[in-house]
């Protein structure tokens, strides 16, 4: 039966339109996720067609059970005044979804963290111009040593297992297998100094050392010594590592070193500017910092240091340059 649009009840049976079994019912506890650029999800398995059941109490007794398609079709019944309707059918049970309104789009996806970019190590050559390249990929760890093979195997200023370099997103890290010559970066800027770290100044090595106040032994003897008319600091001329042959006490704002003009000179050295670096002592603390020289001044990495990506460092008597891909 054919019905006009608009009609809320069958005009032939009286049954109400909207109760009709419907061709395809949606299962929504089956229904597939779609994903971007995955294939279309199978169709849904079309549920039964649900049947009407009994009426409810509210219901006229004398109503009898009808199906959802009657073979035998009751007296016709004027549209809009059917006789006592069947109860609605049940539909098949489903999960809840909440709805989206229409005025408010869905919020987008937290995006995913992306992975550390690749790394390349560019090595220069003594006027600053690259002379070879070595990629670093995500996750790589690149051993630095003579056994490493080139460029490291023919510098006899690198142990066997120097160290290795990783690249980071916000740098490359930097580990020091408590190598004798160390890796060092030149300095940008100011850096605090630390008890026991190390520096270069053209080729001289210096490493700079607390100088507390002089305090008694546990058992209250008291440390001889000349007396101490201020000093904080102290920077000591590495002929090894492991040796100084001179010290220079730090007392006051700090000292300059220079080739011809400070507190330290090196007059031999033409790798030093006239004015080359300073330590400075304030409130803040104990910082190194270069002053325009002309070959820079090099901090010893302390291992595990994130070197940012642009730093310059000095593996051995090798320079390389640290850059994102």
């Amino acid at each position: 039966m054919e019905n006009p649009p608009g009609n809320r009840f069958c005009g032939r049976c009286g049954n109400r339109l909207e109760a009709a079994a419907p061709s395809k019912v949606e299962d929504v506890g089956s229904a597939k996720t779609m994903f971007v650029d995955a294939a279309a999800p199978e169709p849904a398995t079309a549920a039964p067609a649900p049947q009407v059941v009994a009426p409810s109490s509210t219901t006229a007794p004398s109503q009898p059970v009808q199906s959802a398609a009657p073979s035998a079709a009751p007296a016709p019944v004027p549209s809009g005044q059917p006789t006592a309707a069947p109860v609605a059918p049940t539909p098949a049970p489903a999960r809840a979804v909440t709805p989206v309104p229409r005025s408010a789009a869905p919020e987008p996806a937290p995006a995913a963290e992306s992975p550390p970019r690749a790394a390349k190590l560019v090595m220069l050559g003594p006027d600053g111009s690259p002379i070879g390249e070595r990629i670093l990929a995500p996750g790589e760890i690149l051993e630095v040593g003579r056994s490493g093979g080139p460029p490291w195997d023919e510098d006899a200023y690198l142990d066997q297992k120097h160290g290795n370099l990783a690249p980071t997103e916000a740098g490359v890290r930097v580990e020091d297998f408590d190598s004798l010559n160390g890796i060092f970066v030149k300095l940008d800027g100011r850096v605090e100094l630390r008890d026991g770290d190390q520096f270069r100044v053209g080729q001289e090595l210096l490493l700079y050392e607390d100088l507390p106040e002089p305090t008694p032994t546990a058992e209250g003897t008291e440390r001889m010594g000349s007396p101490n008319p201020g000093y904080w600091g102290r920077v000591s001329l590495l002929v090894d590592p492991n040796a100084a042959s001179e010290a220079y006490p730090i007392e006051g704002d700090g000292l300059t070193v220079g080739r011809e003009d400070g507190d330290i000179t090196f007059p031999q050295d033409g790798y030093v500017s006239s004015q080359h670096c300073r330590i400075i002592g304030d409130d803040d603390g104990v910082f190194v910092e270069d002053v325009g020289s002309s070959n820079g001044t090099y901090m010893r990495v302390r291992s595990g240091a994130i070197l940012p990506y642009g730093s310059l460092v000095l593996i051995g008597q090798k320079l390389f340059q640290f850059e994102r891909v």
